[in-house]
């Protein structure tokens, strides 16, 4: 079976591309990427396809131009629509203090994307192949990855689609000498300054030298990695939307029982909603802290984990704002909590737990809601007692007690932590009416033993 007789298969065995579509080519003048559009180019007409290449210029190299014009010629060889691209990477990496490579991919990325919404296409093609595959892996592994960070590089993943990633490179460079398809050679992918150029001149020769097929071993691996990706997906997927809460800026879980379980719920949070796969060791630095009550882990810029008790919060460290709202008769929203104020001439029974009563008559007013500062005390019958102390005694978990809406008086003392305790006051009969504070709804975890929930009132 030829060169061409298996990509068309391939194709259509991975449903890559539909009769009818337009396909985006990225092109960048390399021999994979100039193959890949000679080779489809071919077999469109089979398919019933129609191509337009992209070609960005990074403006990396002073040659960068001439390699465009290049590709333009190329394309228009073909009788191929072309769309040139400039981005000036390093000026980019300059603003941004980014790294070169990462933001390379990024905005070759977006280019291709605005590509194919300019030109009414459904698919971009990549010229990927499974020497490619196997660098990914072995950059993985390297950096620091779990079971499933080995998933990588799909067929297809959304619009774009790998139509050469059943090929090495030896046999995408043979059917390109075969039919003398013109290419230009990046230097600059000889420099082993870069990861994965060292990782392809010096750590891949020598795995061939154990392995002559370990490609083919990466390619069997990474489909396996890829099938055990879409089961734990489904699987972590019930799991968080069962168990995963998000309170304003962070996720909320109680800790389950597999660890394995913990890890990919964290990584596919991190990775999902704050745009970056997080190192698998500074999960398993959080992991490893588990015997302490409380356990932090800063996994990049401002993103976090941290366990307190049972509960695990992934989040964005934001600095909480200092509040002070004038309490009035109504309902209160603050932090994830829900608070009714119902003033009352008769005294009614309430849940201890979650609600207070006062004597009106006995109150400094105006009162406020705030947060909790240091040195907070509150008077019980035992005396004073620092609010602080009364969390770590039941247990609030410490990404909550700075978030907590106290209610204080005119003379700023604490008589009311939500949930937790109200201050030593005696509750009689009187003309002046009563305060009465019900707790309707509080952060998943807040309490012990408590969920997230909205009492009826």
């Amino acid at each position: 079976m030829d060169f061409e007789e298996r990509l068309l298969n391939f194709i259509k065995k991975e449903g890559l591309i539909s009769s009818g579509d337009k396909v985006i080519v990225a092109v960048s003048g390399g021999i994979d990427s100039m193959s890949l559009l000679f080779a489809l180019n071919r077999i469109a007409s089979l398919l019933r396809i129609s191509l337009h290449a992209a070609h960005l210029d990074h403006m990396i190299r002073p040659e960068s131009s001439e390699e465009a014009e290049f590709v333009r010629s190329f394309s228009k060889s073909l009788g191929i629509p072309i769309t040139l691209g400039r981005r000036n990477i390093p000026d980019i990496c300059k603003k941004i203090k980014g790294n070169l490579e990462e933001v390379a991919r990024k905005e070759r990325y977006a280019f291709l994307e605005e590509v194919c919404k300019n030109v009414n296409a459904r698919r971009i093609a990549l010229a990927h192949h499974k020497n490619d595959l196997l660098e990914t892996v072995i950059h993985r592994v390297i950096r620091g990855t779990g079971p499933l960070g080995l998933s990588c590089m799909r067929p297809s993943r959304g619009i774009f689609i790998r139509p050469f990633l059943i090929f090495t490179r030896e046999e995408i460079e043979e059917y390109a000498r075969k039919n003398e398809i013109p290419y230009v050679e990046d230097k600059s992918n000889y420099d082993i300054k870069y990861t994965r150029n060292f990782i392809r001149h010096k750590i891949v020769p020598l795995l061939r030298n154990l392995n002559p097929s370990v490609e083919e071993s990466a390619y069997r691996l990474v489909r396996t990695a890829n099938l055990l990706e879409d089961f734990m997906n489904k699987e972590i997927g019930l799991f968080m939307e069962k168990n995963v809460h998000k309170e304003d800026d962070i996720f909320v879980m109680r800790r389950p029982e597999s660890t394995f379980v913990l890890l990919e719920v964290m990584r596919k949070i991190v990775h999902e909603f704050f745009g970056k796969i997080p190192e698998f060791e500074k999960l398993w630095e959080f992991v490893k802290g588990f015997d302490k009550p409380s356990h932090r882990v800063n996994i990049f810029g401002d993103v976090f984990l941290e366990k307190s008790y049972d509960m695990i919060a992934v989040g964005r460290t934001l600095n909480v704002k200092n509040f002070r709202k004038r309490l009035k008769e109504g309902f209160y929203n603050v932090n994830g909590f829900k608070m009714r104020v119902i003033i009352s001439k008769e005294q009614e029974n309430v849940d201890r737990k979650i609600s207070v009563i006062f004597n009106l008559k006995d109150l400094d007013e105006p009162l406020f809601f705030r947060n909790r500062k240091d040195g907070d005390k509150i008077f019980l019958e035992k005396g004073f007692v620092k609010v602080k102390d009364l969390m770590i005694e039941e247990k609030i978990p410490t990404f909550y007690r700075r978030r907590v809406p106290i209610l204080v008086d005119s003379r700023d003392r604490v008589l009311w932590i939500p949930g937790v305790r109200q201050a030593h006051t005696k509750v009689v009969g009187g003309k002046g009416g009563y305060l009465i504070l019900k707790l309707i709804r509080w952060p998943f975890g807040y309490l012990k033993g408590g969920f997230s929930f909205e009492r009826k009132t």
